[in-house]
C-alpha cells in the first residue's frame, strides 16, 4: 500500500526582501525617524516591513484547498 496523502494545516510566515529601491526608502526612513528623535522601537519595525515581504497564511485542516 502506498502512502496516503494527509492535508497540511498550521501557520506559515514568508519573509523575502524587496526589491532595491524599497530598501534604500526603508533606510532613508529610518536615518529621518532617527535624526527627528523618534524612538527605536518605532522606526526600526516601520522600516523592516518597508524593506521585506512579510506573508502570513493560516492553513485549516476543515477547509479544502484546491
Amino acid at each position: 500500500m502506498g502512502k496516503t496523502m494527509m492535508p497540511r494545516f498550521g501557520l506559515t510566515i514568508d519573509i523575502a526582501l524587496r526589491e532595491l529601491p524599497f530598501c534604500i526608502i526603508a533606510a532613508g526612513g529610518a536615518a529621518l525617524g532617527i535624526g527627528s528623535e523618534v524612538p527605536a522601537a518605532v522606526v526600526i519595525p516601520a522600516a523592516f516591513l518597508v524593506a521585506m515581504r512579510v506573508r502570513i497564511s493560516f492553513r485549516d485542516w476543515k477547509r479544502p484547498r484546491f
